[in-house]
């Protein structure tokens, strides 16, 4: 059985992005453009991993990675949170939050799919999440530098480049 990522992100670039990423590793992609939509969607979907923009319409991916660790049906999801390279990114909310990770947008497409099937990997089923002990180092900070300011690999700019029509 694939797995399933439920993406809220109001880029189409992104999702197209993570769209033809993950073309090939067999995992589906559910994009939506925004907070509400994927709080909505997640039973419908029921996702492996949600990747959250912190900052998008309807609820930021701050409160989207919260509404989802604070509810016992599915706060055994990791939920990936993705940051524009301008934005400003608040470590101290993320760990509030509870987040699994965070990328810098753009990334490298090969730091996306390592970081999903790792998290993917080590995500309890269905358990009820419980609070990091001060031991724990949250799996965000251990993601390398050079994961998140690369760009993508020639092989996924050339298929969203061949795939991508500007829209009017």
């Amino acid at each position: 059985m694939g797995h399933k990522i439920l993406l809220a992100d109001d880029s189409i670039t992104i999702q197209k992005v993570v769209n033809l990423t993950f073309s090939d590793e067999g995992i589906e992609v559910v994009t939506v453009g925004n907070g509400e939509l994927a709080v909505r969607r997640l039973n419908e979907v029921q996702p492996d991993i949600v990747l959250a923009d912190i900052y998008m319409p309807g609820k930021s991916g701050y409160e989207v990675c919260e509404y989802i660790k604070t509810n016992p049906q599915y706060s055994h999801i990791p939920v990936l949170l993705l940051v524009g390279a301008f934005e400003p990114f608040d470590p101290t909310e993320a760990v509030r939050v509870k987040a699994d990770g965070h990328l810098t947008k753009p990334f490298e497409s090969r730091a996306l799919v390592a970081t999903v099937n790792r998290l993917i990997a080590s995500s309890p089923k269905k358990a009820v999440t419980s609070a990091p002990t001060p031991t724990q180092t949250p799996s965000w900070q251990s993601i390398p530098p050079d994961a998140v300011t690369t760009k993508l690999s020639p092989e996924v700019a050339a298929r969203y480049q061949a795939s991508f029509s500007p829209e009017m």
